[in-house]
């Protein structure tokens, strides 16, 4: 009776299995290579024992953190980015759409994965990159270049634009000379090579009456860099380091530098285990499309070296047999000048394996016919 009560259970939960992997898209043989394994546990770190595991910071950003509720959770984030370079905090005043098309339909939208907007006016851009793209670059120039052109209205000031910050998550290291974290920004030199922030003064004045000083490191964009893989620390020493433990480990670490009341809202929002049924589906989904990315990506990248071997093994030997042909012609026809026949001619090359009789016959005949076309030629 046990080992039929046995039976019943193991079958049931194989079929439930079954139906989750289903559910899920999941494909068993798709995923047990070791291969997979490491991509698909690189995507969901094994959090330290005792603590509960979050969604990866990237999901959020995409998914999750969209209501004024976890403005403090993003505040608290770019806060510790610009603080570490003597910015400000910022306070958010909403968020954006991220995606805009003001001309045709075919013209390319401003897609970011974030864009919040702060009190002053100034914007942010949140964008992650999971796998490597050579086009990082340019994406993060069109997208600021594309929030700043679009929130200029026809006829409006140039002087309303305000400052844009660009923030790209990276889930690689994009050079091997860099920090966990980098800053881009315009920097102005005189002719003396001196850095300066060239500030205007106008005699203008605003609504309260004071004097428009316009400095140029408050228009032109900044762009920061986090690649993630590179924070290597067990335990963080800062609220930016505490932020950048969450990227890599999708844990809050033991001992945190973030407030209590931004720390208990990101274990409420993002902890994979409070999370209703449907969107910890949703998001077991997305880990495995971005499984399925990477390794798709790392399959074209092998048959690309291939196929790029073979080509290039198949270049090298084409180029050599004309580079010998090319010899071969000119030793044969040396011989041909010095006046020998055929018959001696063909006594000197026939021992040696690289001649055949036939080619030896053909380029003796090449070399005549040539000889002639240039006696004719000069007489």
């Amino acid at each position: 009776m046990n080992k039929l009560i046995l039976t019943v259970l193991c079958f049931m939960s194989s079929v439930f299995f079954a139906c989750k992997q289903q559910e899920l898209r999941m494909d068993p043989e798709y995923y047990s290579s070791d291969e997979e394994d490491r991509i698909y546990n690189s995507m969901v770190p094994v959090p330290p024992a005792g603590t509960k595991p979050l969604v990866s910071f990237d999901y959020a950003i995409k998914h999750l953190l969209r209501s004024k509720s976890d403005y403090e959770i993003l505040e608290s984030f770019i806060s510790s980015i610009l603080t570490h370079y003597g910015g400000p905090e910022i306070e958010i005043l909403e968020l954006l759409e991220s995606e805009t098309n003001k001309g045709s339909k075919k013209e390319k939208g401003s897609l970011v994965d974030m864009l919040v907007k702060d009190k002053k006016g100034n914007k942010y851009i949140v964008e992650i990159e999971r796998n490597i793209k050579r086009s990082f670059f340019h994406k993060a120039l069109y997208t600021t270049s594309r929030t700043i052109v679009d929130s200029l209205a026809a006829g409006m000031d140039y002087s309303t634009i305000k400052k844009v910050y660009h923030i790209n998550l990276l889930y690689f290291t994009p050079d091997k000379n860099m920090s966990s974290l980098c800053r881009g920004k315009t920097i102005y030199h005189d002719i003396n090579n001196e850095e300066i922030d060239i500030v205007l003064e106008l005699d203008e004045r605003d609504r309260n009456g004071n004097k428009i000083v316009v400095h140029a490191s408050n228009v032109t964009p900044d762009y920061f860099i986090i690649s993630i893989p590179e924070f290597e620390k067990s335990e963080s020493t800062s609220v930016l380091e505490d932020w950048f433990y969450i990227l890599k480990n999708d844990t809050v670490p033991e001992i945190e530098h973030l407030p209590q009341s931004c720390i208990k809202k990101i274990e409420n929002k993002l902890t994979y285990l409070k999370l209703p049924e449907e969107k910890k589906n949703a998001y077991q989904r997305y880990i495995l499309r971005q499984t399925e990315k990477q390794i798709d990506i790392n399959r074209a990248r092998r048959e690309g070296k291939e196929e790029g071997i073979k080509e290039g093994e198949e270049k090298a030997k084409k180029e050599f047999d004309q580079k010998n042909q090319e010899r071969k012609r000119r030793k044969i026809s040396n011989r041909v000048a010095d006046g020998l026949g055929p018959d001696d001619i063909k006594k000197i090359f026939c021992d040696d394996s690289d001649y055949d009789e036939a080619e030896i016959d053909k380029m003796i005949k090449e070399a005549k016919n040539s000889r002639s076309r240039a006696t004719r030629s000069h007489g």
